[in-house]
């Protein structure tokens, strides 16, 4: 006689089979994008603005047209082994693949709303941010940053320690802004969005709002200050940056 014994594969099993295929089949995508974007690219020439900002950090009369901040980063890697322009691509593709990468593994736990269409948009998105990043210009770093700062957001909203998660992500959204800190009015609401997604709306007490409140405020005086302060610790002669805004 023979003895025919069913196996019953768990739903759960099921799911996470998938996930693991999907999250698979989405990274090797996205390592393909952002090596087609720094092929594409290549060989790199940085726009007028770099050039301008490193320019006035190595001449002798220094001022802060260009920030405070955004000439000394461009001035970090030396040209003298190799070009730098090499290393900094490599640094922008790393925070945007990273952003890419979490931002997805944060959707994939709603897999009823994170259809293929909706990851193909984010791969999509993650290729025109790529190219536009590697243009090399001071907004284009300023997006490298901010994308990656929102991944990692993302990235601990289901983590335990949230709070490291939280810093880290706000360290580089900081960072990014502090190569435009006189346009922090526009990242407002997206930051207030931002926050407010940390916790239930129907969970929402008098000191979560003022949590809110006062992390937005944070991150929009945080740039500034951070630009101010490279412009003073650097000697840097004041020419009135903020004419870049209306110009």
């Amino acid at each position: 006689k023979y003895r025919i014994s069913l196996v019953v594969i768990p739903s759960s099993a099921r799911q996470n089979s998938g996930v693991n295929f999907n999250s698979r089949a989405f990274t090797i995508l996205l390592l393909l994008i952002l090596i087609l974007a720094y092929v594409a690219n290549f060989p790199f020439d940085s726009g007028e603005d770099v050039n301008n900002a490193r320019a006035n950090f190595q001449s002798s009369n220094r001022n802060d047209f260009w920030g405070g901040f955004a000439p000394y980063f461009y001035s970090l890697i030396s040209d003298r082994i190799m070009d730098s322009n090499l290393l900094y691509a490599f640094l922008y593709l790393l925070l945007i693949g990273m952003g890419s990468f979490c931002a997805h593994r944060f959707l994939l736990r709603n897999e009823r709303i994170y259809t293929p269409f909706r990851a193909s948009l984010l791969l999509f998105s993650t290729l025109i941010t790529s190219l536009f990043v590697l243009q090399f210009s001071r907004d284009g770093t300023l997006l490298a940053f901010v994308w990656g700062s929102l991944g990692l957001l993302l990235w601990g909203y289901f983590k335990q320690k949230r709070i490291l998660w939280i810093l880290i992500s706000a360290v580089l959204f900081v960072i990014g802004m502090s190569f435009r800190p006189w346009l922090g009015l526009v990242s407002i609401p997206l930051t207030f969005f931002m926050l407010s997604r940390l916790h239930d709306i129907q969970q929402l007490t008098f000191r979560r709002i003022l949590f809110m409140i006062s992390g937005s405020v944070a991150l929009l005086l945080a740039p500034i200050m951070v630009d101010q302060a490279a412009t003073k610790f650097l000697n840097m002669a004041p020419s009135f940056p903020q004419q870049q805004v209306m110009i």
